[in-house]
């Protein structure tokens, strides 16, 4: 057979509706951003015939392959095929109801969502 057993893909702000996001309730793309996420894992990673997240069942030691609960769950992920780890990292975070600019701590500048890794997702 040909091809690819698994590729591993990373969510961009392209998966998401591309960049500047205005606030919640004045822009259907910034609304739609659950969606977004839930149609990238389905179309990367979900198994064809149980629509199942393919590496639901992994572990990497004792940790969990995703962080479950929240909104990241499933577009960060680390997996580990052969000898190699690899781990992706869904920085597209919501940090505001406005348009949110942090010039001291170099953040924001898109928007309501600003590229960063915090609370629950660090779990």
């Amino acid at each position: 057979s040909a091809g690819y057993e698994k590729i591993l893909v990373a969510v961009g702000d392209h998966e998401l509706g591309d960049n500047y996001w205005r606030p919640r309730k004045t822009d259907a793309k910034t609304d739609s951003l659950t969606q977004f996420r839930d149609s990238f894992v389905q179309g990367l990673y979900g198994e064809p015939n149980t629509d199942e997240y393919i590496f639901k069942n992994d572990t990497i030691g004792n940790a969990r392959p995703t962080p479950y609960g929240t909104d990241y769950e499933y577009t960060s992920f680390a997996h580990r095929h052969k000898n190699v780890l690899f781990i992706t990292v869904d920085v597209f975070h919501e940090v505001s109801t406005y348009d949110y600019f942090d010039r001291t701590n170099g953040l924001g500048g898109e928007g309501i969502i600003t590229g960063d890794v915090a609370g629950s997702h660090l779990e």
